[in-house]
């Protein structure tokens, strides 16, 4: 049996390794990013609590990590239901 360049045996479950790479990265990526934005990185004191890019955040940082898992999750999420065959 002979194989062209373009069908390989392995080609499907590379495809598969790959989805299974990228689709968690994307989903941890966007959380980490929310975390970022999120983040106090200055006003030490708590009525006025600034974040990465010089906007209002909130002053516990318990609300970023939360935020950031919850997106990762969420996307997660979003990612193999849209991904997984029926």
């Amino acid at each position: 049996m002979k194989f062209s360049s373009k069908e390989t045996p392995l080609a499907p479950m590379q495809k598969e390794v790959t989805s299974m790479v990228i689709k968690p990265g994307l989903a941890l990526l966007a959380g980490f990013v929310v975390f970022l934005l999120l983040v106090q990185t200055s006003g030490a004191e708590p009525p006025l609590c600034y974040g990465f890019l010089a906007y209002r955040v909130p002053c516990e940082g318990g609300t970023a990590i939360a935020a950031g898992a919850a997106t990762a999750g969420l996307g997660g999420l979003a990612l193999f239901l849209i991904g997984r065959r029926r």
